[in-house]
């Protein structure tokens, strides 16, 4: 009786198999990391309305949102003024961060303005959900809106002028000097005009030239750029309020505060101790952040050039620009004899933190500076409020 030889697979049919149950288990390992992606999505914005929600019920019990102690992740919502729990816990982002996602982008982030009128919730979705854009995102009042990409995207202010932005650090900033608003001049005869509170914004131009403006930006006093909150004026009055303060800036940007100069510092090399400093601090930062437009640069190219904007020529300090922050030497409007100053030689920026009841903090490149001091050193002054100087608006986030 013959034996009937069994069939077995070959050696090349179960490396076939093997290879094809590789792929379908592959294949369902990405079909499940998709769906989960999703699933973080779909949560991502359905977390966004709960707290949409959760916020207009504050707003309708205490006439504003809550500020930044008051709205947490991770804890609850109780109204200030009943008490009553609006939201049990504020959710937090779900992890890991998707797509283009990065960890910073993912974290949902709150922010409110002075008047605690309006409030800004970042967040990222790595896919498209309905109509809104991958990337990030911000929840506002009036909706979702596909977030600034910083570096790329310019700004536009409601006068209709664009400024470059830069991303430096965690900061997104200005890389031109902010120019809205109608100009003033500077006296009326021997007289100081003063930008007022008339819900007109104000600016000065050097010499009282509409094309320094166009140039090198508009110059304000510190309550025109921090639009007169909590009733200040430019000669005194303390702003003691918390969160943003927009002031003059595009809607999402706001005028930077003391602090967040010294962060951009920190980040062009200064230590802590030195950014808390008054006066002219760190040795090179301030060569690192001036616009390398300048008489005579021996860098050579579109460095060296004779046209507006620029520096004046300087045998000892030449602008760097290593971060394209682009300082521009707008000058000021002095305080004492209301004058224009430090055209082309100095830089001065304007934070929204009062140093005391009539005076801010200023910081200031000078590439004129007086011995002994190092020409490429930041100052950090505290100066009247009534002198009229720059502004680099920062994003909200």
């Amino acid at each position: 009786m013959f034996r009937k030889n069994k069939k077995a697979f070959t050696l090349i049919e179960l490396l076939v198999v093997i290879a094809i149950v590789g792929i379908l288990a592959t294949l369902a390992i990405i079909a499940l990391q998709q769906a989960r992606s999703r699933a973080r999505d779909s949560k991502r914005v359905a977390d966004m309305k709960q707290i949409q929600t959760a916020l207009e019920l504050f707003f309708n019990e205490n006439n504003r949102y809550p500020t930044e102690e008051e709205f947490v992740f991770g804890e609850a919502l109780i109204s200030s003024s009943t008490a009553n729990i609006l939201m049990q816990k504020i959710p937090t982002a779900p992890i890991p961060a998707d797509k283009d996602c990065d960890e910073y982008f993912n974290d949902y982030r709150y922010s409110v303005d002075n008047q605690y009128s309006d409030y800004s919730v970042g967040f990222c979705i790595g896919k498209e959900v309905a109509t809104l854009e991958k990337g990030p995102n911000t929840l506002k009042p009036s909706g979702i809106v596909k977030d600034f990409f910083c570096g790329v995207d310019e700004l536009i202010d409601i006068d209709g002028n664009s400024y470059k932005t830069v991303q430096i650090g965690n900061q997104c900033w200005m890389a031109e000097n902010l120019n809205i608003g109608n100009m003033i001049l500077n006296k009326i005869g021997d007289i100081p005009n003063y930008q007022e509170n008339n819900g007109i914004v104000e600016k000065y131009c050097y010499n009282n030239l509409e094309s320094s403006c166009d140039n090198y930006g508009g110059l304000y006093q510190w309550a025109e750029t921090v639009q007169y909150v909590e009733g200040v004026s430019n000669d005194f009055g303390i702003y003691v309020g918390g969160g943003h303060v927009r002031g003059i800036c595009p809607a999402g940007w706001h005028i930077p505060s003391d602090e967040e100069v010294k962060i951009l510092e920190m980040y062009a090399g200064m230590s802590r101790d030195q950014v808390d400093l008054e006066g002219r601090r760190g040795t090179d930062e301030g060569a690192k952040l001036m616009s390398c437009r300048q008489v005579n640069s021996p860098y050579g190219g579109s460095c060296d050039t004779g046209n507006h904007p620029r520096w004046d020529f300087h045998e000892n300090n030449h602008g760097w620009d290593i971060f394209s922050f682009s300082a521009l030497p707008a000058g000021r409007v002095h305080s004492d004899e209301f004058i224009f100053a430090d055209i082309g030689t100095r830089f001065v920026l304007r934070t929204s933190t009062p140093s005391s009841d009539t005076n801010s903090w200023l910081y200031n490149i000078f590439i004129n500076a007086p011995d002994p001091f190092p020409y490429q050193k930041i100052g950090r002054f505290s100066n009247p409020k009534n002198i009229a100087s720059s502004i680099r608006c920062v994003k909200d986030y």
